[in-house]
C-alpha cells in the first residue's frame, strides 16, 4: 500500500460503491396487505371453509392462500436479504468517514508539517545558490583573465542547478502546491461529510422498512 492513503481510500470508497450500490425490494405495504387478506381468509377455513365438502370454491380458496403465502415468503425473504444490504451499506458509508476522519485529515496534516519545511528549504538553497551564481558572473566577467573567479563562478553555476534540480525532483514527487492540496482534502471531507449524511438517512430508511417486511408474521396454511 502507498504511504499518501490512496490506496486505502479507494479501498473504503469502492467498499462503500459495492455495498450501497445494490437496489433492494423491501415492499412493506404488499407485505401488510398481503397478510391481512391471508388472515382473513385463515379466518373464514377456521370458521366455515374447512367444513364445506370439496368444490371448485374450496379449492380456489385454497389456492389463494397458497399463492398469498408463496408471495409472503418471497417478501420476506426479500427483506432478509435487504435488511443485510442495508447494514453493510450503512457500514460502509461510516467507515469512509471514519476514514477521513482518523486517516485522511491526519495524513494531511502530517505530510504538511514535514514536507513544507523541506519545500523551503530547498527552495531557500536554490534563492542562495541562484545569488552567488549571479554575483559571481558579474565578477568573472569584470575579469575575464582572472581563472579563480571563473572557477568560483562555474562552481556556483553548478550548484545552482543541482539546486534547482532538487526542487523539480521533489515537486515532481510531492507537487508545489502542498498546503493547498492539504486545505483540499480538508474541504473535501467537509463537503463528503455534508453529502453523506442525505445518503446515510436514506439506507437507514430502507433499513427500517426492510426490517419492518421481515417482522411479519402469518400463520401456516391449515391444510
Amino acid at each position: 500500500m502507498r504511504g499518501d492513503g490512496i490506496d486505502e481510500c479507494k479501498k473504503v470508497q469502492g467498499t462503500k460503491n459495492t455495498a450501497c450500490n445494490r437496489s433492494t425490494t423491501c415492499e412493506v405495504d404488499k407485505q401488510e396487505e398481503w397478510k391481512k387478506s391471508y388472515d382473513e381468509l385463515y379466518k373464514w377455513w377456521s370458521s366455515e371453509g374447512s367444513k364445506l365438502p370439496d368444490n371448485s370454491f374450496k379449492s380456489d380458496k385454497q389456492r389463494q392462500m397458497r399463492e398469498l403465502v408463496d408471495k409472503l415468503v418471497a417478501g420476506k425473504s426479500a427483506g432478509a436479504a435487504g435488511v443485510t444490504i442495508a447494514n453493510e451499506c450503512i457500514t460502509a458509508r461510516n467507515a469512509v468517514q471514519k476514514w477521513f476522519e482518523n486517516t485522511a485529515i491526519p495524513l494531511a496534516e502530517k505530510v504538511k508539517n514535514e514536507l513544507v519545511p523541506m519545500r523551503k528549504a530547498l527552495v531557500e538553497k536554490f534563492n542562495e545558490t541562484k545569488t552567488k551564481r549571479e554575483d559571481t558572473k558579474k565578477k568573472s566577467e569584470d575579469n575575464p583573465k582572472d581563472d579563480g573567479l571563473r572557477r568560483e563562478w562555474e562552481s556556483a553555476r553548478d550548484a545552482n542547478i543541482e539546486a534547482g534540480r532538487k526542487v523539480d525532483e521533489f515537486d515532481k514527487t510531492y507537487g508545489p502546491d502542498i498546503e493547498y492540496n492539504h486545505d483540499r482534502v480538508v474541504r473535501y471531507w467537509g463537503s463528503e461529510k455534508t453529502n453523506h449524511d442525505e445518503p446515510s438517512k436514506q439506507a437507514e430508511n430502507r433499513l427500517a422498512k426492510c426490517e419492518r417486511v421481515v417482522k411479519v408474521e402469518w400463520d401456516r396454511l391449515p391444510f
